[in-house]
């Protein structure tokens, strides 16, 4: 992740993925870039960032966690 600090020295960790997205935005913005570093930290999160795949719709996805959980009264400590 890179941090984006504003002049107010608010801080924004921002995702890899919108880098792209935020930059454009910076110029849009009229914002001034003082330093950048843009080099790819490799972590284990990494190789699951946007890799979701499934077959199933929303819906049956959602049908699929409901029937999954139980009732509290059935669980006995």
């Amino acid at each position: 992740m890179t941090t984006a600090i504003i002049d107010n020295e608010t801080r924004y960790a921002i995702p890899d993925y919108d880098i792209d997205f935020f930059i454009a935005i910076a110029n849009k913005m009229g914002w001034k870039k003082v330093k950048s570093s843009f080099a790819k930290k490799e972590s284990w999160v990494d190789q699951f960032a946007g890799k979701w795949q499934d077959n199933r719709s929303t819906d049956e996805i959602i049908a699929d966690i409901h029937n999954a959980r139980t009732s509290n009264d059935e669980i006995s400590l």
